[in-house]
């Protein structure tokens, strides 16, 4: 597969982090696991026999991690009482049915199978943008000048993901991901600085 094609599980979390749809009744999670959904099929498609050669290689202890929580996940969706409908898409306005991990192992066993050198720069590349644009939004929170009027008690920081701890969270990956962009060695002024003020504004979120 080429590097363009190996980036789509990182263009699918990219989408997911980013994407919010304020008209809907459920503006965060519904549009996300859409997303997620579509991009794990995807990846599924594309990356099936690369995931199955996992098994092959110094990376078979993943597939066999993976194995086991899907054998758990399937073990506790057949045992759960629920309808299948919120079994598959879980508790409404939460989306943590499973549907949602069985997308996100994946996107994870796709990550997994990344040979190029190319795209595991990108990774690190979209996370530390991610970073400066959660800065940014989360600025704007904590200023209590948010451009969308989120049902949000306490004008807590919850960027675009609905809940402050999925934020804090959030900001520390992307804050690693920026230190990390930092230390590979960021020749332009400008470009550094802007590093800088993002992993400072990151850290104080």
């Amino acid at each position: 597969l080429t590097a363009r094609i190996q980036r789509l599980p990182i263009y699918t979390a990219i989408m997911v982090t980013i994407v919010v749809i304020p008209s809907m009744l459920d503006p965060i999670n519904l549009p996300k696991l859409f997303i997620l959904a579509l991009g794990a099929s995807l990846s599924l498609a594309l990356f099936s026999l690369q995931i199955v050669s996992l098994w092959g290689n110094s990376k078979k202890e993943v597939l066999v991690v993976s194995i086991s929580f899907l054998a758990a996940l399937l073990a506790s969706s057949i045992a759960s009482q629920q309808g299948i409908f919120r079994t598959l898409v879980g508790a409404w306005g939460r989306n943590n049915g499973s549907l949602t991990y069985l997308s996100l192992l994946v996107i994870f066993l796709s990550l997994a199978c990344m040979k190029s050198a190319d795209s595991s720069r990108y990774l690190i590349k979209a996370l530390t943008v991610l970073g400066l644009i959660g800065a940014l939004y989360g600025w704007l929170q904590s200023a209590d000048a948010d451009v969308v009027d989120w049902d949000n008690p306490g004008n807590k920081i919850i960027l675009t993901l609905g809940n402050s701890d999925f934020a804090s969270s959030f900001l520390a990956l992307t804050a690693i991901a920026t230190l990390t962009f930092l230390l590979l060695g960021v020749s332009n002024v400008w470009k550094r600085s802007l590093l800088i003020f993002s992993f400072t504004v990151q850290l104080y979120l």
